[in-house]
C-alpha cells in the first residue's frame, strides 16, 4: 500500500512559485492519501528531500510508502528539518492502529483520521502540539489517552460517532480550543473541567446517554451553540443562564419536566429547542428571549404558556413550532 505526496500552495501564479524549502516560502500544505493504484511506486523521502531545490509547488508528487516505521526512525532528524508536513489526511482507510510515523510529524497543525476502525490511539499523539485541528470521528474509540490535555494549541477537536463512555478531565487544559464535538457516543457524563475551556464556542454533545451535565459549563462565556439534544437528562443547570453569548441551545429529546427560568437571561439567544420532551410547564421569564426567532415546543405535555411567551411571539413574529 502507497502514499501520495502532494504539496499546495494557496497561489499557483508562476510567478509566486518557489521552491518547497525556500527561505522565502509561503504557508504550504502537504496531503498524504492513499492510492492503492500506486503498486509498487515507491520513492525515498530522503532522496525527496535531497532535491527540494528542484521542487516547484505545482509540480511536486512523489510517492513513498510509510510501512516501514524503522525508516522513518532513522530519517526522522532529516525530515524534523526539511519537512513542512502540516496536513495529513488518513480518513477512510480501514485503519485498525495508527501508523507509528504519525508522531513525528510534529509540524502537523490538521490531522484527519475519521472513517477508520481506530479502537484506540497512542499516548504520543499529546506531543504533536502543534495541531490546531484533530478530527477522529467515525472510529470505535472506546477512550483517548489524557495526554490530548497536552495539545494546548488544538482549536477543533472532533470525536463524534465513537464508542466513548467517558472523555479525560485533561481535555479542559486544551484553552484554545474553539469547538468540542462529541456526537454519538456512549457517554453517561463530561468532566466538570470542560468548564475550564474558556475560549470554546461550540459545544456539541447529542446522541448520548448523558444523564447531568456539570454546572461548570455556565463557565464558557465565548460559547455560542450548546447541543445536548438526544440524551437522558431530566434536568439543565441553572448556571446555563450565564451563557450570556450562547444563540442556540437545543435540548430536544430529552426527559426534562421542566427548564430553569434562569434561561431568561440568555439575552443573544436565537434558537431554542426544547421539543420531544415531558414539559408540562415552561418559565414565564422566556418572555425575555427578545432576540429568539426560532422556538420548538413540539412533543411535550404542555396545556397552555405564560402570557409572557405569548406576548413575546406575537410582537417579534417568533417562530414558534406547536404553540399550545
Amino acid at each position: 500500500m502507497s502514499f501520495e505526496l502532494i504539496a499546495t500552495s494557496t497561489s499557483s501564479s508562476a510567478d509566486d512559485q518557489q521552491p518547497l524549502w525556500g527561505d522565502q516560502q509561503k504557508e504550504v500544505d502537504i496531503i498524504v492519501s492513499i492510492t492503492d493504484e500506486l503498486g509498487n511506486c515507491e520513492a525515498s523521502l530522503r532522496e525527496s528531500l535531497r532535491k527540494n531545490d528542484e521542487l516547484a509547488l505545482s509540480h511536486l508528487r512523489e510517492t513513498l510508502k510509510l510501512t516501514d516505521d524503522s525508516a522513518w526512525s532513522e530519517n526522522r532528524s532529516e525530515f524534523d528539518q526539511h519537512g513542512r508536513l502540516t496536513y495529513l489526511k488518513l480518513y477512510s482507510l480501514n485503519m485498525s492502529v495508527l501508523p507509528t510515523v504519525v508522531r513525528y510529524l510534529t509540524r502537523l497543525n490538521k490531522l484527519y483520521l475519521s472513517g477508520n476502525r481506530l479502537t484506540s490511539v497512542p499516548a504520543e499523539l499529546g506531543q504533536l502540539v502543534n495541531l490546531k485541528m484533530l478530527f477522529m470521528g467515525d472510529n470505535q474509540l472506546t477512550s483517548v489517552p489524557p495526554e490530548l490535555g497536552q495539545l494546548v494549541n488544538l482549536e477543533d477537536l472532533d470525536l463524534s460517532e465513537n464508542q466513548l463512555t467517558s472523555v479525560p478531565a485533561e481535555l479542559g487544559q486544551l484553552v484554545n480550543l474553539k469547538r468540542l464535538d462529541m456526537t454519538a457516543n456512549q457517554l453517561t457524563s463530561v468532566p466538570p473541567e470542560l468548564g475550564q475551556l474558556v475560549n470554546l464556542e461550540e459545544l456539541v454533545m447529542n446522541r448520548n446517554d448523558l444523564n447531568d451535565v456539570p454546572s461548570q459549563l455556565g463557565q464558557l462565556n465565548k460559547l455560542t451553540q450548546l447541543d445536548m439534544s438526544g440524551n437522558q437528562l431530566t434536568s439543565v443547570p441553572v448556571d446555563l443562564g450565564k451563557l450570556e453569548a450562547l444563540n442556540g441551545l437545543f435540548i430536544s429529546c430529552n426527559k426534562l419536566t421542566s427548564v430553569p427560568a434562569e434561561l431568561g437571561k440568555l439575552v443573544n439567544l436565537t434558537e431554542l429547542d426544547l421539543s420531544e420532551n415531558q414539559l408540562t410547564s415552561v418559565p414565564a421569564e422566556l418572555g425575555q428571549l427578545v432576540n429568539l426567532e426560532d422556538l420548538d415546543l413540539r412533543d411535550n405535555q404542555l396545556t397552555s404558556v405564560p402570557p409572557e411567551l405569548r406576548q413575546l411571539v406575537n410582537s417579534s413574529g417568533v417562530v414558534v413550532l406547536a404553540f399550545p
